[in-house]
């Protein structure tokens, strides 16, 4: 059966000479493997609708025993160019991607996936928009932390710090025998907005701290605490804000 569908270039692997498996993200499907013939070719007509973050529309045969499915044509919808050639985007957009590869079995990310690119081309605060996508991933996986109050006796003020493992503020109470780390006022304040917010208020955040990169390194730590999964590409993340 010939089937017409809508994908998201999530990563590319080279198979054999020419070949290239390709991994998407799909609306019908979840994450799909495809095999792109001839791809690496220099007479390759596929090779632009599989650039990286590209959402393209595909002709498969699909079957749903099938581990891999061989793309017969391919045209290219958006190839969301800047998401490649601008290094705050790239730097971004291949750690969400590695992430939403692997959050993507268990979980229907098709929709929020657009919407973070939509947003991540369209807004200036980019890491504001990781953040929120970070955020959202630990929320469906069920690990929301409690930013309300200590998640250790639930006391709401003197809020000093943030316990990953236990997933929540901590006072300056507790933290007397926890001894973390403490954090500024903004940083708190930041961390705890992120959680409570979506896409849609992104024009209400520019008066929080949340555009940047220490609460980003806190919600992927969170997440490999909390889910195990980590990515090889946040090390070009750090290099890269470390250097800015």
């Amino acid at each position: 059966m010939n089937n017409s569908v809508n994908v998201f270039v999530l990563k590319q692997t080279d198979y054999r000479e020419h070949d290239v498996i390709v991994q998407a993200l799909s609306k019908e499907y979840g994450v799909i493997s495809l095999m792109v013939k001839g791809m690496k070719k220099q007479t390759s007509k596929l090779a632009y609708a599989f650039q990286l973050f590209s959402y393209t529309n595909i002709n498969i045969d699909y079957v749903s025993n099938d581990k891999i499915h061989t793309v017969k044509h391919a045209s290219v919808i958006d190839s969301h160019r800047m998401l490649r050639e601008d290094l705050d985007c790239l730097a971004i957009t291949s750690v969400v991607a590695e992430l939403t590869l692997k959050f993507a079995q268990s979980h229907d990310l098709f929709v929020e996936f657009t919407r973070f690119v939509s947003e991540l081309e369209n807004r200036s605060q980019k890491l504001t928009i990781m953040n929120l996508y970070l955020a959202k991933l630990l929320s469906l996986e069920g690990n929301t932390p409690m930013v309300d109050g200590c998640v250790m006796c639930n006391h709401q003020k003197d809020i000093v710090s943030i316990s990953l493992e236990e997933g929540g503020f901590v006072c300056q109470y507790c933290n007397q025998t926890m001894h973390l780390p403490v954090y500024n006022v903004e940083l708190l304040q930041a961390y705890r907005v992120i959680h409570k917010a979506s896409f849609d208020v992104y024009d209400k955040l520019e008066n929080y701290e949340v555009n940047q990169f220490s609460l980003t390194r806190l919600l992927l730590d969170a997440l490999k605490i909390h889910s195990g999964i980590s990515t090889k590409s946040s090390r070009f993340l750090y290099e890269y804000y470390s250097q800015r």
